[in-house]
C-alpha cells in the first residue's frame, strides 16, 4: 500500500510538471508581459514592445557626455537580464535589455524622454522606469550629467556649477537626438523630435523644471530660506551665490526679479519626482511653466518638506493637463532603483539609498511606472485611454493622495 501511494504521487508530480512546461510555453509572452508585481496596474504591466538599448558619448563640447538609449525592438526578442557599468567609480546595475538591438521601425518614429538623475547619482538610477517606458514606444536617454556624478561626491562646489550646467545638457541631449536619428545608424529615422518629454529625481526634477521654462528668483528663495533656515541643499548651497551663479550662466550682472530661462521650447511636457530646489523658482517663476506636467513626491521624504516642495510645486505650474501624486509616508528615494539593481550599494551601507521604511519598493515602481507611461501616451501619443487613466475616478490606489487639473 506504501509503494502504491509512492508511486502515485510521483506520477502526479511528474503530471503536474508537465503541465507546467506546457502552461510556461504556452504562456510566456504573459509571463514576459508581467509587471513588478503580480497586481501591477495597467500602464506597469510590460508594454507590447521589448526593449534595445546602447551607448553613446555626446563630444559636441567639452565636457563629454555620456548617454544611454533605450528603444523598443521587436516583441518576440525577450530581453535578458543585462549589466550596465558605470564608467566611474566601476560598479555595476543590474537590469532588463539587450544590447544593441534592431529597432522596431514599423512603430517609429517614437516620442523622445529624457531621463535627468539626482545629484550625485548616475544615469542608471532609475532602470526600472527608462526601460519600462522603451516597452510603450518611447526613445529614452539619460546622460551622465558631467561633473555632477557619483565620481564627484567629494568634490567642493560641483551642486553650484550644476545648477548652470544641468539644463544645458537637455538641451545638448535633444540636439543629438535630432543628430542621429537623421544620420544612418541604429537610430536613423527612429526619433520624433516633435515629441520630446524631461523625467528627473530630485535634482533631476529640478532640471526638468529648468527645462520647461522655469525662471529663478532668489527674492522668493531668500523670504522661504529665512523661515527655513536649516535647510541645507537649497538654503546651504544656493543663498548668497548670486554672483556666482551669474557668472557661470555668462550673465552681465545678477538679475533682479526673474532671471532668465534657460528651457529649451522643444519640451512638450515634464515629469517631476521629489523636485528638489523647487523653492528656489518660488510661485511665480513656477508659473513660466506652461507644458503639461506629472509631480510625484513622497510626503515623508528626508531632504525636502512636503508643504513646500509639494503641493505648491504642482499649484505654480501653469501647463495642463497636470498632475500630482504623493505617496503617502514615501522618503525621497522612493524614485530611485531597488537594492536588487545594485547591490554594492548596501555592502557599502547605504541601504536607505535603495529601499523606503514604509513602502514596498517594486509596488512603489509599479504606480510610477504606471503614473508616468499614462501621463506620456497621453501626452505625447494623445492617447485618450492613457489619460482615462488619470481621471480622479480611475486614481484609487491605497497609500496614494491624487490630484488633478484637465484629466
Amino acid at each position: 500500500m506504501t509503494y502504491r501511494k509512492h508511486t502515485f504521487f510521483i506520477v502526479l508530480l511528474l503530471v503536474l510538471w508537465s503541465l507546467t512546461l506546457s502552461v510556461t510555453a504556452q504562456e510566456a509572452e504573459d509571463v514576459q508581459r508581467a509587471g513588478l508585481r503580480p497586481d501591477a496596474p495597467t500602464y506597469a504591466v510590460h508594454g507590447p514592445y521589448s526593449v534595445g538599448t546602447v551607448e553613446f558619448i555626446v563630444e559636441d563640447v567639452v565636457p563629454s557626455l555620456p548617454v544611454t538609449v533605450w528603444y523598443p525592438v521587436q516583441s518576440d526578442d525577450m530581453e535578458e537580464p543585462y549589466t550596465y557599468m558605470l564608467e566611474m567609480p566601476e560598479v555595476p546595475f543590474l537590469g532588463h535589455a539587450i544590447l544593441d538591438a534592431t529597432p522596431e521601425v514599423d512603430g517609429a518614429p517614437y516620442p523622445l524622454v529624457i531621463f535627468s538623475h539626482g545629484a550625485t547619482n548616475t544615469r542608471y538610477g532609475a532602470l526600472y522606469l527608462t526601460e519600462h517606458l522603451a516597452t510603450y514606444g518611447f526613445v529614452v536617454m539619460a546622460p551622465n550629467h558631467t561633473g555632477d556624478t557619483m565620481a564627484n561626491m567629494e568634490d567642493e562646489g560641483v551642486f553650484l556649477r550644476s545648477l548652470a550646467t544641468r539644463p544645458v545638457d537637455i538641451t545638448r541631449v535633444i540636439d543629438f537626438a535630432e543628430t542621429v536619428t537623421a544620420t544612418e545608424g541604429v537610430m536613423n529615422n527612429l526619433i520624433n523630435i516633435d515629441r520630446v518629454a524631461v523625467i528627473g529625481h530630485s535634482s533631476g526634477a529640478w532640471t526638468a523644471l529648468l527645462a520647461a521654462g522655469a525662471q529663478r528668483d532668489f527674492g522668493a528663495m531668500q523670504a522661504w530660506c529665512a523661515e527655513n533656515s536649516d535647510d541645507f541643499w537649497t538654503c546651504g548651497n544656493l543663498l548668497g551665490q548670486e554672483e556666482t551663479l551669474a557668472e557661470l550662466l555668462e550673465l552681465d550682472a545678477v538679475p533682479e526679479g526673474l532671471w532668465p530661462s534657460v528651457g529649451d521650447p522643444r519640451v512638450d511636457a515634464i515629469v517631476p519626482l521629489a523636485p528638489g530646489n523647487a523653492t528656489a523658482f518660488g510661485s511665480q517663476g513656477l508659473a513660466s511653466i506652461s507644458v503639461p506636467a506629472l509631480v510625484m513626491i513622497g510626503d515623508h521624504d528626508m531632504f525636502l518638506p512636503y508643504d513646500s516642495f509639494g503641493p505648491p510645486t504642482y499649484e505654480a505650474i501653469s501647463g495642463e493637463p497636470k498632475a500630482f501624486v504623493t505617496f503617502e509616508d514615501g522618503n525621497h528615494m522612493l524614485f530611485s532603483n531597488a537594492c536588487a539593481a545594485n547591490p554594492w550599494i548596501v555592502d557599502a551601507g547605504w541601504y536607505f539609498a535603495c529601499s523606503d521604511s514604509v513602502w514596498d519598493m517594486d509596488r512603489a515602481h509599479d504606480l510610477i511606472n504606471h503614473f508616468t507611461t499614462a501621463f506620456l501616451l497621453a501626452e505625447l501619443y494623445d492617447d485618450a485611454d492613457a489619460a482615462a487613466a488619470l481621471s480622479p475616478d480611475a486614481v484609487t490606489f491605497p497609500g496614494i493622495t491624487y490630484e488633478t487639473t484637465g484629466f
